[in-house]
């Protein structure tokens, strides 16, 4: 059913209803695999032609008229179109001018423009004299005499303006008294909103309860629930104005509060933690403290209350005090707690940053207390633990005055941050761990052991891979010698890289955590892609770091610099050595040897590789260095064998090998210059 229609009675007043289902796209055919495909949406043309035959035209003529006057309207229509054609040109051109003349505005001269803005100046004009005349009458409305025919049309308009103007001033008059009415209510509530809304905001982040006519909050971290320590809750406070003076800021900006918030003493201070890597070879007193210093935040300019938002101008009355004379106030007790004199949320932050780095510095001294094959000192809030060489960790506690400001802490970002994750795990982390079911396979094996269970090892097994947890500082060692060789990696790669352009290396990491990490090295030459490249691993760990060649042998480079570079070198010799036997290929020289084991006059490892042009009458010498020097090439002319010994000594000297100037060979790298070599000695 396409439509359903409902045609009330004439007892019953009403309208007709006409309820029709939901236009949806028609399905055309289902596919093989279960695909609907609709019609497309129908345009206006098929609408309206889908509409129109839908007309029932004998309802509109009748049972009796027919559609003859149409065809005589349309049959009227075609002989007026054989008229207009029959019409001359000069006709048709006069019609449409007649038609199109009123379209075009008179020609009024080149002034037209300017008479008409003079006239709708002057018309502003006596708009004004006529508000002008109202505001000084103070009567906007002015009793006149109706008639049917005024004799004074002009100022019958004038009464008209004057009485509008009049009216909508009553208007808008009454318009001001409605909103004057709800921005006095509004202002009375505003306060009472102001501390609700911030009320809800610290709620977010801290627990908060009610206790008879006070609000208290919780700033501990360990314990949840309804279980609060005394010493870790702040009181909150409704204060009555809500634009204070006297130093509260937020940002470098005073702005409208109406909330306090009292912590305890002993977490009215700014407490902050650093940690650094120090060297104990610089002459440097590592016990030394660091001066901490309060950066005041620069002002935006000369900008005014009215260009910063919230910002309120310092009135007459405002006093400010002094950072050493607040800290004396507070130590004396003469004044209020400080942390009711700063805005709540840098006193809420700054005591909790306060009692984590409290109790995060008391586990490290704890520990250190215990640490075993580390060298340990803790001297005035400060920690230094030995890491490796001379190399040790740094870790200190300072302490600043409770008012706004930056700190000045210089200390390393990744040690610091990696500090409060390790110590946020372990406040997080479980004390018991929880405990579930686990399916155990089918096993046909013949072993009693695997059909135990819980019994199938023994308790001295189950310790030995039950590895007890690590103490926070172990885990900083650990963190921080694998930081220190990942630099110190990194700068030899760096140094690598700038030095020795030839050939050229290339890195990128492979694995990348807190203690163990993986980086991939690529040798290359440009120009030679034929030449596959020489990719080694280098893995750093806590203690050392190791060299992985290609065929899989682990070279231990510990923490010396100097070795890390010397097999980085070595590695590009065995890269040249490749390299140099698929060039000499190309250019018909055979490989006699190749040596990778060979030491030169220093017992450091210097590969070899000896070559045979095609006629057999030159060879060439070559060896690689790995203290940085360029590689020695030599070469010698074969001459015939004489039994007799009758050759001159030129031609016996001519047998030994002799060096080549390697900064006079041509080329910009060392497979160029072979290759000019092998030219020139192929024949």
């Amino acid at each position: 059913m396409d439509r359903m229609e409902y045609s009330p009675g004439d007892s019953t007043n009403g309208v007709k209803l006409n309820l029709g289902p939901i236009i949806e796209n028609r399905i055309i055919e289902y596919q093989y695999d279960g695909t609907e495909k609709h019609a497309r949406d129908y345009d206006l043309d098929e609408i309206t032609a889908d509409l129109a035959c839908r007309i029932d035209w004998r309802t509109i003529l009748g049972p009796d008229d027919t559609i003859e006057p149409l065809y005589n309207l349309r049959n009227l229509e075609i002989n007026n179109r054989h008229d207009d054609d029959r019409k001359t040109a000069a006709q048709k051109e006069r019609e449409h001018n007649e038609k199109i003349a009123d379209a075009f505005p008179p020609e009024a001269g080149p002034w037209a423009s300017v008479a008409k803005s003079l006239h709708e100046s002057l018309e502003s004009a006596n708009n004004l004299l006529d508000v002008l005349r109202v505001i000084k009458d103070g009567n906007g409305l002015v009793m006149a005499t109706v008639a049917a025919q005024p004799e004074d049309p002009p100022g019958l308009v004038n009464q008209s303006k004057a009485f509008t103007w009049n009216a909508n001033r009553k208007a808008l008059t009454e318009a001001k008294k409605v909103f004057d009415n709800y921005l006095e209510n509004h202002k009375e509530n505003s306060e009472i909103e102001l501390f609700f809304k911030e009320l809800k905001e610290i709620r977010k982040s801290y627990l908060v309860r009610k206790m008879g006519d006070h609000l208290i909050g919780d700033l501990g971290y360990r314990v949840y629930g309804s279980k609060w320590i005394p010493s870790e809750t702040f009181d909150i406070y409704r204060v009555e104005e809500n634009r204070r003076s006297g130093g509260l800021r937020f940002n470098n900006r005073r702005i409208p509060t109406m909330m306090e918030v009292d912590v305890p003493k002993h977490l009215a201070v700014r407490t902050s933690i650093c940690v650094t890597v120090v060297f104990d070879n610089e002459g440097n007193d590592l016990l030394q403290k660091n001066v901490i210093e309060i950066r005041k935040p620069t002002a935006n300019g000369s900008a005014t209350a009215l260009e910063v938002n919230d910002e309120i101008v310092p009135q007459k009355g405002d006093k400010k005090h002094d950072d050493l004379e607040l800290e004396e106030l507070e130590s004396y007790g003469e004044k209020p707690n400080l942390s009711r004199m700063a805005y709540w949320k840098n006193a809420l932050r700054w005591a909790r940053d306060t009692l984590v780095y409290r109790d995060l510095f008391n586990q490290l001294t704890r520990e250190c207390a215990s640490l075993i094959g580390r060298s340990c000192s803790i001297r005035d809030d400060i920690i230094i633990i030995s890491l490796f060489d001379d190399v040790m960790l740094k870790i200190e506690k300072s302490d600043s005055p409770f008012v706004d400001g930056e700190l000045s802490v210089e200390c390393d970002t990744y040690l610091m941050s990696m500090l409060k994750f390790c110590f946020y795990e372990e406040v997080n982390k479980s004390p018991y761990r929880s405990s579930y079911f686990v399916s155990l396979p089918n096993s046909t094996a013949t072993d009693i052991s695997e059909l135990q269970g819980p019994y199938s090892m023994t308790l001295e097994d189950i310790i030995a891979r039950d590895q007890p947890p690590k103490m926070l500082v172990e885990r900083m060692i650990s963190v921080t010698s694998h930081y220190c060789l990942v630099r110190c990696a990194l700068d030899i790669l760096t140094k690598q890289q700038t030095t020795h352009t030839d050939p050229t290396t290339t890195w990128k990491w492979q694995r990348c955590t807190i203690t163990n990490s993986t980086l991939q090295v690529s040798l290359s030459c440009r120009g030679y892609e034929y030449i596959p490249k020489n990719s080694f691993h280098l893995r750093i760990t806590e203690e050392n770091i190791e060299l992985i060649a290609k065929d899989g042998h682990v070279i231990d480079c510990r923490r010396d610099v100097k070795m890390v570079m010397e097999n980085l070198l070595y590695q590009s010799a065995l890269f040249w050595i490749s390299a140099t036997n698929l060039v000499a290929n190309r250019a018909g020289f055979h490989l006699l040897q190749s040596h990778m084991n060979e030491f030169d006059i220093n017992y450091k490892p210097a590969p070899t590789i000896l070559l045979l042009n095609t006629c057999s009458t030159r060879m060439i010498f070559i060896q690689f260095f790995i203290n940085g020097s360029p590689p020695m090439i030599s070469t010698r002319e074969i001459l015939d064998f004489d039994p007799l010994g009758n050759q001159t000594e030129a031609e016996m000297d001519r047998r030994q090998f002799t060096e080549l100037k390697y900064d006079r060979i041509p080329g910009s790298t060392f497979l160029k210059k072979i290759d000019n070599v092998f030219a020139v000695l192929r024949h």
